[in-house]
């Protein structure tokens, strides 16, 4: 999966946060997925841990510090262009979670580089966040808002599916999905990156989907890229209703709602759909030639 990823994504810089495996079986893992230098804090069992891997040849990372909470170090692009980073995963234990966000504030005191943080928070800032389940704990809300605050800490915001995790189905509850993972930066990153987003990519083998961290938006970049345009078929689809309602965000722009739908859209006419353009495609050639769809 990852090595489909690097293809498509072409990222230098991976993060894994609970990976459920250590030691040995870490070992073969991480040197199957061919980057040139790695760090790891060690799962406990199949809880917790947190990996960083990179390739050299662009940027050199050196790490600073780590815990079982995360890992915090410099990105160094060179020409004075360095900046922090730090990986987070905050366990859903109550206890482990305050324990996490305590040691990050402590060191947020002490920063004044840009920084990046990004991982697994196992928090939501707001009921928009979260969908199915019991009713979302505004306590809990604020407390990792103020969090935030205290941190110094900007949401990144993102693009591409509307919740990054999804819990198992329970008898009597819907299944919930929430917005789990994300990326902040400190007001010196925001300025050093002033194109950067997030992209929350599909969910595979997994109950969180992956996010991207794109410092430059190539989407803007692309002149050619092809114009999109809404198909009708869609609507008739059975889950085509559902799918507008769970990546629709009522309390984002309209603009920011469009660009969301419309990258999600091309993902789910693929996956889903079936790609309506290649059945046009298949339609029209078997219009014209009707033995090419019987080829062997």
């Amino acid at each position: 999966m990852v090595h489909d990823m690097k293809k498509v994504y072409d990222f230098d810089i991976l993060a894994v946060v609970e990976p459920r495996v250590s030691g040995v079986i870490a070992d073969r893992v991480v040197d199957k997925l061919k980057f040139n230098d790695s760090y790891r804090v060690e799962a406990q069992g199949r809880s917790g841990g947190i990996w960083l891997l990179w390739n050299n040849n662009k940027f050199d990372i050196k790490i600073i510090k780590s815990s079982m909470h995360y890992i915090h170090g410099v990105v160094d692009e060179g020409k004075d262009s360095a900046w922090l980073f730090t990986i987070v995963y905050a366990n859903p234990n109550a206890y482990l979670k305050k324990q996490c966000f305590e040691e990050l504030v402590n060191l947020a005191r002490h920063i004044v580089q840009p920084w990046l943080v990004v991982g697994d928070f196992n928090d939501i800032l707001s009921p928009a966040e979260k969908v199915g389940g019991v009713q979302v704990d505004m306590r809990r809300c604020l407390s990792f808002g103020r969090w935030v605050q205290d941190c110094g800490l900007i949401d990144l915001g993102s693009y591409g599916h509307k919740f990054t995790w999804r819990g198992a189905e329970r008898q009597g509850f819907g299944r919930v999905y929430e917005r789990l993972d994300r990326g902040f930066g400190n007001q010196q990153w925001r300025l050093k990156f002033k194109e950067a987003r997030v992209r929350v990519l599909p969910r595979i083998g997994s109950d969180h989907h992956p996010i991207l961290v794109e410092l430059v938006d190539h989407c803007h970049r692309q002149h050619n890229t092809r114009l999109f345009r809404f198909e009708a078929a869609w609507v008739s689809h059975e889950q085509f209703a559902d799918f507008i309602m769970m990546n629709w965000e009522d309390r984002k722009y309209l603009k920011d709602n469009l660009e969301s739908l419309t990258s999600q859209l091309k993902e789910w006419n693929r996956s889903v759909f079936g790609n309506i353009f290649q059945r046009k495609r298949k339609v029209l050639a078997l219009r014209f030639n009707p033995k090419i769809l019987t080829k062997g």
